[in-house]
């Protein structure tokens, strides 16, 4: 009877620290797996970010191309095109923004311009016109040549625009460019 009675309290001693050590053993489970999700936290909001730069990078430079609208008139859908020249100037501070300058061109020769400012944000591109616009470009395709997608509504995502671009001019080789010329007018050595 002193047995069994030992050996209860044994067990019921045992019991308690085996808890004990098993609640420790849940704080720090879940200690480890908080630190791991905000490891992974930090690290998917640095990867946008450089993808957000990579984004900017590529937009610096003069894109021209068409921009068309479809619009439903009584009987019948249209598509109106019209030329367009945009130029974005990414921001020396190394953030993902910039500004720059669209070029809208009428079929007469004639053209119109404004200013914006832009910032790419989770790999959207919005774009603040002077005038007061704002767009939001959410679909599209990038690369170092062509760029094309939708223009939407700044707010609602409301679709505007379709437009399609190829690369005239990259910033970053016009410095290049202007330093080569510049070295191959150099007098020639006297002998």
């Amino acid at each position: 009877m002193f047995l069994s009675f030992f050996s209860l309290i044994i067990a019921i001693f045992a019991q308690t620290i085996f808890k004990k050590t098993n609640q420790t053993t849940l704080r720090m489970k879940r200690i480890y797996n908080f630190l791991a999700l905000a490891i992974v936290a930090m690290l998917t909001l640095s990867l946008t970010s450089c993808e957000d730069e990579r984004i900017a990078d590529a937009l610096d430079g003069i894109w021209e191309g068409q921009v068309s609208t479809n619009y439903s008139w009584r009987w019948s859908d249209y598509t109106k095109y019209q030329y367009v020249d945009m130029e974005f100037f990414k921001s020396a501070n190394g953030y993902a923004r910039g500004t720059g300058m669209e070029y809208d061109y009428d079929r007469w020769g004639g053209y119109t311009y404004c200013r914006f400012s832009y910032e790419v944000r989770n790999e959207e591109i919005f774009i603040d016109y002077e005038d007061g616009v704002s767009v939001r470009i959410s679909r599209y395709t990038l690369t170092s040549g062509r760029f094309y997608g939708q223009f939407r509504d700044y707010r609602t995502g409301a679709y505007l625009a379709d437009f399609d671009f190829v690369k005239r001019a990259d910033h970053r080789y016009l410095w290049d460019e202007f330093y080569s010329k510049k070295s191959s007018f150099e007098e020639p050595e006297a002998e």
